[in-house]
């Protein structure tokens, strides 16, 4: 049996001592119900674990060997310093050499019109505009690594 004897002492202006003693009044447990517990506690990481690899999934998309995979999700946030209203971006992607995308990825695109807004001494057009690209790399040497 294990008795434990404990102290508490409080701070601040009123000073307060806490005293009690903890017993362990459990029975010993034998060692089938011991056994069946750790089964049942495997049983259940086990159980959960499975659950959270379902969510997870494991069909990812591999691209093929030799190709270096690029994805990128952005967002164009702000633009400040103008000193006009009704602002939008026009942006472009420009791949280097041995980069490509999809035939069907856009490689530009236009944010919304914006008006601006004094914040302090500066005009701020906030866009908050998100935008997705994907793009592949090969290399031109078969022995190079990725």
């Amino acid at each position: 049996m294990l008795v434990l004897l404990c102290r508490i002492v409080t701070e601040g202006e009123k000073r307060e001592v806490w005293r009690f003693t903890l017993e362990n009044v459990s029975t010993v447990m034998k060692p089938e119900e011991r056994d069946r517990e750790q089964n049942m506690y495997k049983d259940l990481y086990g159980r959960h674990k499975e659950y959270l690899n379902s969510l997870v999934g494991q069909d990812f998309e591999m691209p093929p060997a030799g190709i270096l995979r690029y994805l990128l999700h952005g967002e164009i946030v702000s633009a400040k310093g103008y000193e006009y209203d009704n602002l939008y971006i026009n942006f472009f992607m420009e791949l280097p050499n041995n980069w490509s995308s999809l035939l069907f990825q856009p490689l530009s695109g236009v944010t919304q019109t914006c008006r601006t807004k004094s914040l302090g001494k500066e005009n701020v057009a906030f866009f908050g505009y998100p935008f997705s690209f994907e793009a592949f790399y090969m290399s031109e040497k078969e022995s190079e690594g990725q």
